[in-house]
């Protein structure tokens, strides 16, 4: 009898502890994946223009869009011409 009862409690603690364990990894999981969301993403409808032939002395100019994809705010903090 106390056999069966010792059976009994380590295979209801087996389960609890794997129960626990599995809780604790989709817990984890859930929060990397909303971690991960939580940044700013940048993403340009182009990266590139060409203004092709320009005749010296003309000013030209040209407009890029920058969108932000994450869910934080996107700071630009410096350009460089390419």
């Amino acid at each position: 009898m106390r056999k069966d009862l010792a059976k009994s409690r380590r295979i209801r603690c087996s389960l609890r502890v794997g129960f626990l364990v599995g809780f604790l990894f989709l817990f984890s999981f859930n929060m990397v994946r909303a971690q991960e969301t939580r940044a700013p993403k940048v993403s340009l409808v182009e990266d590139m223009f060409d203004f092709k032939e320009i005749v010296e002395g003309e000013i030209v100019n040209h407009s890029f869009t920058i969108k932000n994809k994450g869910n934080e705010t996107l700071k630009i903090l410096q350009v460089k011409p390419g």
